[in-house]
């Protein structure tokens, strides 16, 4: 869009996320720091969730962190899951909540059994994490404002923790692993704490990673729109450039590309 100063579309490992937090920090910062932007407070970005605004913060020609102003956000749905873990069937509460991407937010508290947040269990929380977006998805969601039937495209288990940040990991693509707090994820959940009455408009949020990273999020307004609590939710965090790559392309290779099909165990 001409009003925009960038465009950005964000891939992942199986396909296209219409909304990445951390990319968006990530874009910022690799443009400004490799001067294919100049400085501006405010950066407005169209993505395919909507416009969203970037307010870098510059420490001695670096990009010290990223403020993102996301897309309108909102809860869709609430929804009970039945799938497989600990070789037994389980039951779930799973939240939907809207934030430039479809989250299914599940508490890990909810689980029958101990499963923390820790790197370690990783390998549960992608298998749980496929499990519960199949069957979450059997049912559709429609945007009330696009019209659009949506699917949940990223499963995001969340450990509330007292005196300390709650910890999340985020499921996505073909079974990724969000390493940071994930951008979106951090609206979507501070989305369902002002909907429970945990946080309020101008109240900030911290939120870390499976691997200890760490977020801060802030409720910038509410409102009522179509019976619906609509919330403005920022986020700010850090990226850093640790590479520059050039794609070639080789008419003579007969390999066009391909990936092969495989299953998580």
């Amino acid at each position: 869009h001409r009003d925009a100063d960038l465009g950005v579309f964000f891939m992942d490992n199986k396909g296209y996320l219409d909304m990445c937090g951390h990319g968006t920090m990530g874009v910022v910062t690799a443009f400004i720091e490799n001067g294919g932007l100049p400085f501006k407070s405010s950066i407005k970005i169209e993505t395919p969730a909507g416009f969203v605004k970037a307010r870098p913060k510059i420490v001695r020609d670096q990009v010290k962190h990223v403020t993102v102003q996301n897309v309108d956000s909102f809860v869709v749905d609430k929804v009970e899951i039945n799938f497989d873990a600990e070789h037994k069937k389980i039951s779930i509460p799973v939240d939907v909540v809207y934030s430039g991407n479809l989250f299914g937010l599940v508490n890990v508290q909810n689980f029958e059994f101990d499963v923390p947040v820790t790197p370690n269990n990783v390998g549960k929380f992608i298998n749980y994490g496929l499990q519960i977006r199949e069957k979450i998805n059997e049912k559709r969601f429609t945007n009330p404002f696009t019209k659009r039937t949506e699917k949940v495209g990223l499963i995001e288990f969340y450990q509330p923790n007292e005196n300390k940040p709650d910890k999340n990991v985020v499921i996505f693509g073909d079974g990724a692993v969000d390493r940071s707090p994930c951008g979106t994820g951090t609206c979507a959940k501070m989305t369902l704490l002002f909907n429970k009455g945990e946080l309020e408009v101008g109240d900030t949020y911290t939120y870390e990673s499976i691997i200890g990273t760490s977020f801060k999020g802030r409720i910038v307004d509410a409102k009522k729109k179509k019976g619906l609590t609509i919330i403005t939710p920022e986020v700010t965090g850090s990226a850093y450039i640790v590479a520059r790559h050039s794609f070639v392309h080789q008419p003579e290779d007969p390999l066009t590309g391909f990936q092969l099909p495989h299953h998580i165990q």
